[in-house]
């Protein structure tokens, strides 16, 4: 069934934490004026917890910088040698283990939000019953994958995996398919007590959102108190332009279970920056008529939840949400390790191939010293001389090298193809152990996986409230769509988790379960299976392959070597013989043409039919017939 369209109306006009009225009328009872403050909420008591925090994740933000040096690696050789850190002919070689380990693993991660056909599933709570939500999972699905959400949404892949942890946040933006968009805070940039447990984020009294803004940026924010702007972007004649950006706090915090947000300069503003509003994602609270169905009022509904999630790397026994490792801290001392041995080694390598020489027959006692001659080619020596050169590193440095990789590798379960020949069982990895860790990098993949899985669930459902918010007051308007869908008590689930993980499971087994069959009339569909699984785009082709060989190829051979003894001996084939001859050549030729694509784009059987012609092998093909048919008969 094709996706119902999404049909553009006026868009509303909005705050920043979404408060909207429909075509500039102002909703019934919406928010009054300012509120008052209870205890504990003023200014100078909110400043102080905000610094408070940013304190506490001093460390932590240090942290962050430090994760990212370490990723990145990068070393000017040229720079310490000027400055004395490294001797001439010493260098430096960085072995990025964090950054690689990164990339294999990320690609689980991208293949789980992008290969599904949707971005959720649709099931009703407590029904029994099987209902049909593909549409609403299309249209939900064309709301998530708006334009340029890989921009926001591959950032918190790559970095939980550096730091351990990163968070998202669920923003209302009307200029959205769906009313929603998605950005990418960063670890330093979400501040919260250090007491947090895994998990529960949203219990968190306050949460602190850090970001950069420049003065354009405030100034469109609706109720932006001008005299705090002043006080963050005073009018200098400074030139620097870093200084048109500074650093802004957004402040979540609860009040009788409704969440708030306020903003401030928590170094520079001496009030808010913008006062404390509830905040609202465009939900409605909408009264009908029970006779006629009539909208006759309507209340916005004030959230209950911080629209941030959190994603973990990983999963331990340790509660605290903040103490979640990552690569970076996972990896640091064998990624230290391997670059130095390397380096090492190399700088070895490089002494060793160096000649020096000294006189045969010294003809002084005096202190060693350093002769500053030259050998030239073709040049003699009034003296006899030695050389001499510095002693090659033991090739057992390489061995250590290749086994802090591959213990590095079976940590992520990831195979270290690099690894040289070996000297205690093998000289190679085999097909065996390769086997092995693919089944084992496949299995560790789907459990990091199912961590993702459970915080990118979180971000589907805070969109589906602020979409199915919009459809329910008319600023999404969808055509031959059933609205009352929407009322009903589902539960949305990632559907990555449901189609790329159980795909990855289905692979697998069928991979341990073809060994058994392949010699089975079943081993047939258990490889087809396989290949459609593995390669989906491709599968078509390579079953079509599969399915011209070998017997094809069998058959087009036997025919060429009747076509040459034809044309090179007719005499010895009997005259009552040719018709049946011509017979099975044109047998021959039908099934070498069979489920062959036309120029066309279809089969050639298929195209007769569409043609409403006759299917006829072609004589004037690979196989030619009119060899066995002599002159006069």
């Amino acid at each position: 069934m094709p996706m119902p369209p999404l049909i553009p109306t006026e868009k509303p006009l909005m705050n920043i934490e979404g408060m909207m009225s429909q075509k500039g009328v102002p909703p019934q009872n919406a928010l009054a004026a300012p509120i008052a403050y209870p205890p504990g909420f003023t200014f100078q008591d909110l400043q102080t917890k905000a610094k408070n925090l940013k304190k506490a994740w001093e460390t932590k933000v240090d942290k962050c910088k430090r994760n990212r040096l370490l990723r990145n690696m990068q070393i000017d050789n040229q720079e310490y040698r000027d400055r004395g850190n490294f001797k001439p002919d010493e260098i430096y070689i960085p072995y990025h283990v964090i950054g690689d380990n990164i990339t294999k693993e990320s690609a689980s991660y991208i293949k789980f939000i992008t290969a599904s056909k949707n971005a959720g599933i649709f099931k009703e709570r407590n029904s029994p019953a099987v209902t049909d939500f593909e549409s609403l999972e299309r249209i939900f699905t064309s709301s998530v994958r708006y334009e340029g959400y890989e921009q926001e949404v591959f950032p918190i892949i790559d970095g939980h995996q550096l730091h351990g942890i990163d968070y998202m946040e669920v923003k209302y933006e009307s200029s959205r398919p769906g009313y929603f968009e998605f950005e990418h805070l960063g670890y330093e940039n979400v501040w919260y007590p250090m007491k947090v447990q895994r998990g529960k984020l949203q219990s968190s009294p306050i949460l602190v959102k850090n970001c950069e803004v420049t003065k354009d940026e405030l100034l469109k924010i609706p109720d932006i108190d001008l005299a705090q702007v002043d006080l963050i972007f005073p009018d200098t004649k400074d030139n620097n332009p870093d200084k048109d950006y500074a650093p802004i706090q957004k402040l979540y915090y609860r009040i009788e279970g409704t969440v708030y947000i306020c903003w401030m300069n928590i170094d520079k503003n001496s009030d808010f920056l913008r006062k404390p509003k509830p905040l609202h994602m465009g939900r409605w609270k909408i009264v009908k008529d029970k006779m006629t169905g009539m909208e006759i009022n309507r209340t916005p509904m004030m959230e209950e939840f911080y629209p941030i999630v959190a994603f973990p790397y990983t999963i331990t026994e340790n509660k605290q949400l903040v103490e979640t490792l990552g690569r970076a801290a996972l990896d640091e001392n064998t990624q230290e390790a391997v670059s130095s041995l390397v380096s090492h080694i190399i700088n070895a390598y490089h002494r060793a191939s160096q000649t020096f020489w000294s006189p045969k027959n010294p003809t002084t006692s005096n202190e060693i010293e350093q002769l500053d001659l030259v050998l030239e080619n073709g040049r003699g020596l009034n003296q006899p001389i030695d050389f001499f050169s510095h002693p090659y590193p033991d090739a057992s440095g390489m061995l250590l090298v290749n086994a802090l990789l591959t213990q590095n590798k079976s940590e992520t379960s990831q195979m270290n193809f690099a690894v040289g020949n070996r000297e205690d069982y093998a000289s190679r990895k085999t097909a065996r152990e390769i086997s092995v860790a693919d089944k084992k990098e496949q299995e560790l993949s789907t459990t990091q996986v199912v961590l993702f899985s459970a915080a990118w669930t979180e971000v589907l459902n805070m969109c589906y409230l602020v979409f199915k918010g919009q459809v329910q007051i008319g600023t999404i308007v969808l055509e031959n769509f059933d609205a009352a869908i929407l009322d009903k008590d589902l539960i949305l689930t990632s559907a990555g988790t449901t189609e790329v993980m159980q795909r990855q499971e289905t692979l697998q087994n069928l991979q341990n379960l073809w060994p058994i069959v392949q010699n089975s009339p079943a081993g047939q569909v258990v490889l087809l299976e396989i290949i459609r699984l593995m390669i989906p785009t491709l599968a078509d082709k390579v079953i079509l392959a599969l399915s011209q060989a070998p017997d094809k190829q069998l058959i087009a051979s036997l025919v060429q070597v009747i076509q040459g003894i034809a044309q090179a001996h007719p005499e010895i084939i009997p005259q009552e013989s040719i018709p049946q001859l011509q017979q099975l050549m044109q047998q021959a030729q039908a099934s070498l043409t069979q489920g062959q694509p036309t120029a066309s784009g279809a089969t050639a059987s298929n195209e007769g039919q569409q043609n409403g012609k006759s299917t006829q092998p072609n004589t004037t093909g690979p196989i030619n017939q009119n060899i066995l048919t002599r002159p006069g008969v």
